[in-house]
């Protein structure tokens, strides 16, 4: 397919028409919201990608929810210092 680049503004555009967008996932919402995507351009070209889904940032509370508490404190001897190690 073969398409347009045309300024936007200070910048310049693509159209993609919504049967290429949608033969590779992607939507635009029907309150016009951006959608993110990457762009890569090397060797000539510029590659325009679907993003790998973002993992959710857990606080501490979640990711010590399933922690049972059986961890004992313990101090591991390591033998005589070797060397010019000083203990």
């Amino acid at each position: 397919m073969q398409t347009m680049i045309q300024k936007w503004g200070n910048s310049q555009g693509i159209r993609l028409p919504k049967h290429i967008l949608e033969s590779v996932g992607l939507e635009i919402p029907a309150t016009g919201k951006p959608v993110e995507v990457e762009v890569i351009a090397e060797e000539g070209k510029i590659t325009i990608k679907k993003p790998l889904p973002s993992r959710k940032r857990r606080n501490i509370i979640e990711l010590l929810a399933g922690y049972e508490g059986d961890y004992k404190a313990s101090e591991t001897d390591w033998g005589v210092p070797v060397g010019k190690e000083v203990w």
